[in-house]
């Protein structure tokens, strides 16, 4: 358990999470206050926090305890150097080299507290001390080189350099090796350098503007020349005021031909050409606004304008490259992090998107809102539920009815497990859009009570963002076709819980009957996309098409049956259902509920499931209503967890959204029954303290002690997941909402899962999965009948490692994973429902 809580702080830590890793050391430290690798990472968080003093007396503490650990030494002498005591600093660098002799970071250390001394001489040696016991040691040579210059020694210090960018050819290195053979003089050979590196770094900003100035030498602009370009710039901005764009144009071209190298020429000027004119000109423009960045590297607007701009065009790397050079020689301008920060975020650097954005806010002055909406949404990105409420709050602080703010912090809300506060949040607003009814609708739906209410927003929904659609009542032709033409319409071909569900029917449809038509509304292609689309007749991108323009191909491609399998989830096309495209129209599999929407047809159930009654005509199919098919063949099933440990682990992999008090407090009844047993909770958030917190008190208002409950935040990679199955012995099911998706992996995994009968749709899942998986006993009628299920199971061992040696194979052998007959029943029901359209008409 230590092994395991220290892990989650030294990540935490790497994540610059330091005083979420010390709330977890001081957890450790109870339990044993002379834990040196713990007192050490939390010494280390404390400095990183700017605690110095606090750091220093916890490394001495490290020192006494284990006096034979050089990196407590080394760390320990960092501090002293911080608080200014170089002779004890010195002291416990040497003492560190005593124990480990290739230390060089040691040694590089006593290096700097000479020259900070004013030792040069012994700081150089130091030095080559240190790139003698390592000889890859980059930092060290960098230091030596720079006191080889500060000395003078401008031969040895330039060979220092060619050893340096031997070791890292990196475009500072390069910089650093040209503008030492400038200060000896060596121009051709800085020239040479220079070119060398620009073949390695075509784009780096910094050699190119070093070789331009040894190209062309210093330029100037008089002051003569200066007014005058300055008064033309009004004359050209009253013109723009007055949208005469051409004269502006002739203006700017004759002011440039007389002064080419003026820097707010070259901005206006290269903006005016981003603004105003065509592609020819857009080249132009930027060309001369990087003359502008080459030659005046402190003048800060072609920074801002080319980072934009290259933004804006989804050249992440170009604005990346425009905003960090901006940044170099000035460090007070927001902007420049904020859009440096965004384009980190498009090309999935998440964790450094948040340090800049975090730098852009200490920079001072105006603080505009969108960047504490953007770091809330990174935080939230990542798992950082307290960091992300704390950024949403900031925003709404500064403008309460911030709408984008406002829904994230709903949305954050609801996954994190307030669904209250969330449905709470969301009902302020004075509007909400379609995103935002429909995760309200998600969270009614988790909602132990205001489930029931979700029938009456889902009726609401079609006048509320479908009203400007108006049904087409064309008579439809039956297509050329002899097959009957299907089209699926998801944003979620891709890795996704709909793929377990939708390979096998893909698979297993009968070509000679069927004529499958993909519309695939989803940006993310991987190898399960790459799958839908080699088994699909024709693939439609539709992701950039309008809702008329998807009706009009739905329509050429005379579609005879559309199957939504979206319902109110993310990047659904429902609206296009509104506008009938199709003769047949289907909602399935991604909502477990109605649509709301009077010209889908039907909806695909089973006889299990016993929902409410929606708008659709209810189609009950044969058995289960779904097919499972696992993603990961490789993956062998979960070992024995009792047998392991001892006791008896429940576990709970729902999302938080579907956890609510009056589920804790049936949980709790459960454990109360087990004593010996544990509950492992894993899911995006349980990393973070707040959240963890939140769930320990009520499970601790119901007697249980906080040690028996296990949290696991989000992992990393599906093997990850799946190997939490070792830790647990029974999956409980959530309720109103159960789980799907998990339910079938906890099985597949052998895993049983114990689940309670509800009244509609989404609280009868587990019903229909375990029945026709052979497993009526797991299903209570009644909470208490819940509560006894799953307590008699984990008193009763023999039949646990029963079910973990047979489950897979029974499951896998049942009807919920049988892709040949299910697709056999859905085709049978697409050709009833065919008929049946072709004969009323």
């Amino acid at each position: 358990m230590t092994d395991n809580c220290l892990n989650q702080a030294r990540a935490l830590s790497s994540q610059q999470r330091y005083a979420e890793s010390n709330e977890i050391c001081d957890l450790i430290l109870r339990a044993d206050d002379r834990d040196v690798a713990v007192l050490h990472l939390k010494a280390l968080n404390l400095a990183s926090l700017g605690e110095v003093s606090f750091a220093g007396n916890l490394l001495q503490k490290c020192s006494k305890i284990c006096p034979e650990d050089e990196k407590v030494w080394l760390d320990l002498a960092y501090i002293y150097s911080k608080q200014g005591e170089y002779d004890l600093s010195e002291a416990a660098y040497r003492r560190s080299i005593c124990l480990a002799p290739d230390y060089s970071s040691a040694y590089n250390g006593i290096a700097v507290i000479q020259a900070r001394k004013g030792d040069y001489k012994s700081a150089i040696a130091t030095l080559r001390q240190a790139i003698t016991v390592n000889s890859n040691d980059l930092v060290s040579y960098n230091n030596l080189a720079r006191l080889l210059e500060s000395n003078k020694e401008f031969k040895s210090a330039m060979m220092i350099y060619q050893r340096l960018l031997t070791l890292s050819p990196t475009a500072d290195n390069y910089q650093s090796l040209i503008h030492s053979y400038l200060k000896a003089g060596l121009s051709k050979a800085a020239a040479s350098t220079c070119r060398d590196g620009l073949r390695k770094h075509p784009k780096n900003i910094a050699l190119r503007r070093t070789s331009f100035q040894l190209e062309n030498g210093p330029v100037k602009v008089s002051p003569e020349a200066d007014q005058k370009v300055k008064k033309q710039l009004e004359v050209i901005l009253q013109l723009l005021k007055k949208d005469n764009i051409d004269s502006a144009g002739q203006l700017f071209e004759q002011l440039y031909r007389e002064n080419p190298y003026h820097p707010l020429l070259l901005h206006d000027y290269g903006l005016y050409c981003l603004r105003h004119t065509n592609q020819q000109t857009t080249k132009f423009g930027l060309e001369i606004l990087d003359r502008a960045v080459l030659i005046y590297p402190s003048f800060l607007p072609p920074y801002k304008t080319l980072a934009n701009y290259f933004y804006s065009q989804d050249d992440f790397e170009s604005a990346i490259l425009f905003a960090k050079e901006g940044i170099k020689f000035n460090q007070s301008q927001s902007d420049l992090y904020y859009v440096l920060a965004m384009a980190l975020k498009e090309i999935g650097k998440l964790k450094d998107a948040i340090q800049i954005m975090e730098k852009g806010l200490k920079v001072g002055g105006h603080i505009p809102i969108e960047m504490y909406h953007e770091l809330g949404l990174l935080y939230d990105n990542v798992g950082q539920f307290s960091c992300a409420k704390s950024y949403y709050q900031k925003a709404l602080s500064v403008d309460p009815d911030y709408y984008q703010s406002k829904f994230n912090y709903g949305l954050l809300l609801s996954r994190s497990g307030f669904v209250d506060e969330s449905i709470l949040t969301f009902d302020e607003l004075p509007f909400l859009d379609r995103n935002g009814y429909e995760a309200l609708l998600y969270a009614l739906a988790c909602h132990p009570e205001k489930h029931r209410h979700l029938p009456l927003y889902l009726k609401k929904w079609p006048k509320l963002y479908a009203g400007h659609i108006v049904a087409k009542t064309a008579h439809f032709k039956k297509n050329k076709q002899q097959k009957i033409r299907i089209g699926y319409v998801s944003a979620d071909f891709r890795k996704h819980p709909i793929a377990h569900f939708m390979t096998g029917i893909y698979s297993h449809h009968n070509k000679n009957d069927f004529e499958i038509y993909s519309y695939y509304n989803g940006m993310n292609v991987d190898t399960y996309t790459s799958q839908f689309k080699s088994q699909s007749d024709q693939w439609r991108n539709i992701r950039s098409l309008s809702d008329q323009d998807l009706e009009h191909q739905i329509k050429r491609d005379q579609i005879d049956i559309l199957i939504d399998l979206s319902g109110h989830t993310s990047h659904n096309r429902l609206p296009v259902f509104v506008a009938k495209p199709a003769p047949i129209q289907v909602t399935y599999l991604g909502y477990l509920s109605s649509t709301g929407i009077p010209q889908i047809d039907y909806r695909l159930i089973d006889g299990y499931a016993r929902p409410d009654v929606g708008i659709e005509k209810l189609i009950e199919l044969p058995n289960c209503y779904l097919c499972y098919q696992p993603l990961e063949s490789g993956i062998s099933a979960s070992i024995n967890a009792q047998s392991k440990k001892g006791y008896v682990t429940f576990g709970s992999f729902h999302r938080l959204s579907k956890i609510h008090p009056r589920l804790v407090n049936v949980w709790s009844k459960i454990l109360l029954r087990v004593p010996d047993s544990a509950l492992l909770m894993k899911t995006r958030y349980l990393d973070d303290p707040e959240i963890k917190m939140k769930l320990l008190d009520k499970f601790i208002d119901n007697g249980i002690d906080p040690k028996r409950i296990i949290f696991k935040g989000h992992a990393n990679s599906l093997t990850s997941h799946l190997s939490a199955y070792d830790d647990i012995d029974i999956m409980l099911d959530a309720f109103p909402y159960n789980g799907t998706t998990i339910t079938c992996e906890s099985l597949w995994m052998g895993v049983p899962v114990v689940t309670v009968a509800g009244q509609v749709h989404f609280s009868r899942v587990g019903v229909s999965i375990n029945t026709n998986s052979g497993l009526p006993e797991l299903i209570g009628n009644d909470e208490n009948e819940y509560v006894k299920i799953a307590s008699d199971l984990a008193e009763d061992h023999g039949r646990l490692a029963e079910y973990n040696c047979q489950l897979r194979r029974q499951f896998l052998d049942s009807l919920v994973c049988d892709p040949v007959t299910f697709t056999q029943n859905l085709e049978t029901t697409y050709r009833k429902m065919y008929h049946h359209w072709r004969h009323s008409n």
